[in-house]
């Protein structure tokens, strides 16, 4: 992991030196460049910096998004859902949720033109939002955003379960999971056609 976050440091630099000449080529770059350290620096719980690295991503793709919002948005939702994580992990819930519930809006707006493309994002941010709202004693909503991340990756992963099992797997739990916690019944209806392809793939 050292030796990534070097990596990764040093693509940062580089790109960091281009963008100051051309900006309009070579930001996108950079904050993706810092998305990586941010990932790299929490994988070695080094959080406050994965936290400067990740918000100054989301600054970047904000200013990129103003300009151009259907190319950057998708990316400024990423970056979101980043900074979310790792605000979580320093224990700032608030501040979490709120870049958690950003990364919905804007996914559900990239959804509504390309779901095929998109809604697996959503579904992501989703169960990230539920995460959060767990986080703060909010168990009902968690549930309730839970269950929507359900219903959101359910055609894709029907149409391609294979690429979408892993995802479909952990939002299951989690949905079923605050559902117990909150006294909330799970929908069945929902979700036994899903656990029956999962248990195809497992054969």
């Amino acid at each position: 992991r050292e030796e990534a976050l070097a990596a990764a440091q040093e693509a940062v630099s580089i790109r960091r030196t281009l963008a100051a000449t051309r900006p309009d080529v070579f930001k996108p770059d950079l904050a993706m460049s810092l998305n990586n350290v941010a990932n790299r620096l929490s994988d070695l719980g080094q959080r406050e910096e994965a936290l400067a690295a990740a918000q100054e991503a989301v600054s970047i793709r904000r200013t990129l998004a103003a300009t151009r919002p259907d190319v950057f948005n998708p990316d400024l939702a990423g970056s979101l859902n980043n900074v979310a994580n790792v605000l979580s992990e320093l224990g700032q819930r608030e501040e979490a949720l709120a870049a958690a519930q950003e990364a919905v809006e804007l996914y559900k707006t990239l959804a509504t033109t390309r779901p095929e493309v998109f809604q697996p994002d959503l579904a992501r941010a989703l169960i990230v939002l539920a995460l959060r709202h767990e986080e703060i004693g909010h168990i009902r909503n968690a549930c309730q955003f839970a269950h929507e991340a359900v219903s959101t990756l359910q055609a894709s992963f029907m149409q391609r379960p294979f690429v979408h099992q892993r995802l479909m797997v952990f939002i299951l739990q989690t949905y079923t999971r605050q559902c117990q916690a909150a006294g909330i019944p799970v929908d069945t209806g929902l979700i036994n056609p899903l656990q029956n392809v999962l248990q195809q793939l497992q054969t």
